[in-house]
């Protein structure tokens, strides 16, 4: 029995070791697939994390953008909140100045263009910006003059605008004038520009006076009033030199007066009086004036000079006239425009001329004087529209010679032509 058992126990332990064999034998058959498995997964992983630094790198640089927007935001509300308090805290901090100072108000320009001079809207025709080449401005205007004198010596003709010929005395003439005028300017080059004006001419002078050798010791009130063209004008402008360098921009102007309007010399005179029974509505000489003008931007302010010189052509006559030289004049002018606004702007200055005496025959005409006519000219602009403003012009007379007031309206409008 005891052989039995230890026959059983043998037997069963050569079975285990026969299968324990088998088994370190035979190869896994599923090793190959999970390997590539892996592999796949770890090339999946890898190009997810590329993506992931990827987008991690654009929300870097979207943080970034955002802040810089927040601070351009925070700062154009703190300076709209300093525009707001400075009024109540009495000025404005200097931040806001210089930002505010460079707008460009009633002006046609930008800061960094300096190849073109800025139109000065609120000053005339005291200077200005020359057009660009197919650029236009049609120009209305009204104008108003007062003058009064005590003591005015006119011989019988009045040449327009304080030049009188004749033989009488006047001891006292009030004269009030309307002209209202058209004008066009074109620019035609890049530097040069032409420019033509039409006036129509509505006048009106009360003459209190005390007719000569007549024996009469009663003075005489006349009335006299004329309406009719004007004489017509047409310039031409020349861009000479660009500001830079401490200099101004330099602009040549030259100006023909034509003899359109009513020649004083043709008009009826009143035998008894010998006075104009109408008045003429023009010069009766043609005219030439060269100029320049200096202009200076120093923003947000414009200086601007001018300076001419006024040629006024001869003529005879016939008869007992003779041969009329009127004098010549010099014209000076300089002042300031000052932007107050994107709209708005004014602009200060002073104007005088000198006129020389005027000759008959070669010879000046007795009792003549030279005349010193002194002006304050006072402007405002206001743009209603980027093409079209509206101007208004004052100018107060300072000398003997000069009229006592003038007030203009202008409204220029401007336009491609071509």
């Amino acid at each position: 029995m005891a052989g039995t058992f230890t026959k059983t126990i043998a037997t069963g332990l050569f079975g285990l070791m026969f299968t324990t064999s088998a088994w370190a034998m035979e190869p896994p058959a599923a090793d190959t697939p999970a390997v590539e498995d892996v592999q796949k997964l770890m090339k999946m992983l890898e190009e997810q994390n590329e993506v992931l630094a990827r987008q991690e790198e654009e929300l870097k640089t979207q943080k970034e953008r955002v802040k810089f927007l927040s601070s351009q935001v925070n700062n154009l509300l703190n300076a709209k909140t300093m525009s707001e308090l400075a009024p109540a805290a009495g000025g404005v901090p200097e931040e806001s100045k210089s930002a505010e100072a460079k707008k460009e108000v009633g002006i046609e320009r930008k800061p960094e263009e300096r190849d073109r001079p800025p139109t000065i809207e609120a000053v005339g025709n005291q200077g200005g910006v020359l057009l660009r080449p197919g650029q236009a401005v049609l120009e209305s205007a009204l104008e108003y003059s007062r003058s009064s004198a005590l003591r005015v010596a006119i011989e019988g003709f009045t040449i327009i605008p304080a030049l009188n010929i004749g033989a009488f005395e006047i001891s006292q003439v009030d004269r009030d004038t309307v002209v209202s005028s058209v004008s066009g300017r074109l620019g035609v080059f890049n530097n040069f520009e032409v420019e033509a004006k039409i006036p129509y001419v509505m006048r009106s002078d009360s003459t209190l006076s005390r007719p000569i050798g007549t024996g009469s010791s009663a003075n005489t009130l006349s009335d006299v009033t004329g309406e009719n063209l004007g004489d017509i004008e047409i310039a031409g402008r020349y861009q000479i030199m660009n500001a830079g360098g401490g200099w101004p921009f330099l602009i040549g102007n030259l100006r023909l007066k034509s003899r359109t309007g009513v020649d004083p010399f043709e008009v009826p005179i009143d035998p008894g009086t010998g006075l104009q029974t109408e008045l003429p509505t023009g010069s009766g000489f043609f005219a030439v004036q060269p100029s320049i003008t200096a202009i200076m931007p120093s923003d947000p302010v414009v200086l601007y000079a001018t300076m001419g010189y006024l040629y006024n052509m001869s003529r005879d006559i016939g008869g007992a006239v003779g041969e009329i030289d009127p004098g010549d004049s010099i014209s000076a002018s300089f002042g300031m425009g000052f932007s107050l606004n994107e709209q708005t702007s004014f602009s200060l200055g002073y104007a005088h001329d000198y006129v020389f005496k005027t000759e008959q025959n070669g010879l000046p005409i007795p009792n003549s004087d030279e005349l010193h006519v002194g002006r304050m000219l006072l402007g405002f602009g206001y743009r209603v529209t980027d093409e079209t403003s509206i101007n208004l012009n004052v100018d107060a007379g300072l000398t003997d010679d000069a009229p006592d007031a003038r007030v203009m309206i202008r409204v220029p409008m401007r336009f491609d032509l071509f």
